[in-house]
């Protein structure tokens, strides 16, 4: 694991800047804001960042955020934990988000495009413009820049980190 103060350490002079973007999460507690700060560092950065070099080099990329919480579970959590979309996706046969996940992950894996027949499009990321994102809540449909502020410090937080390497 991970301490709090390693976590802090990470984004050392930037810790006003990470309070104000998870702002709803550390009003729950300083855990709540950490966790999903450093779940944004750990998984979604690197898709994020993935997806733009896809595009840099002419490919498509696709994002997607799982926001799905069982009904008979949302008034015990404040959002989707982590890999609960694969629970969903392998275990509910009841859910439309459950069904709709799986047809674009055979698509996926069939073609190289998600996309099919009767499903809401779900674009390619980048386009060197806006990053859209297929969000798997209720349903799915597709967003544009919905980690953006985020992703953005966070590569702003790894071009910092970085730089040093880059001068050798």
């Amino acid at each position: 694991g991970i301490s709090t103060g390693q976590v802090w350490a990470l984004v050392e002079g930037h810790a006003d800047e990470v309070r104000s973007l998870y702002a709803d999460d550390f009003a729950a507690s300083e855990h709540q804001g950490l966790t999903r700060f450093f779940g944004d560092l750990r998984y979604g950065y690197s898709s994020w960042a993935a997806a733009r070099y896809m595009h840099s080099i002419g490919q498509p990329g696709y994002l997607y955020m799982f926001d799905y919480v069982a009904p008979e579970q949302r008034e015990f959590s404040i959002g989707a934990p982590h890999a609960s979309g694969a629970v969903t996706m392998l275990s509910d046969f009841e859910s439309q988000v459950a069904g709709q996940m799986r047809s674009y992950w055979l698509n996926l894996i069939r073609t190289g495009d998600p996309n099919g027949e009767g499903l809401p499009n779900w674009p390619v990321a980048a386009d060197g413009k806006a990053t859209r994102w297929m969000v798997f809540g209720d349903s799915a449909h597709p967003e544009t820049g919905v980690r953006d502020p985020a992703m953005n410090l966070l590569d702003a937080l790894w071009k910092e980190r970085t730089a040093p390497l880059n001068n050798q």
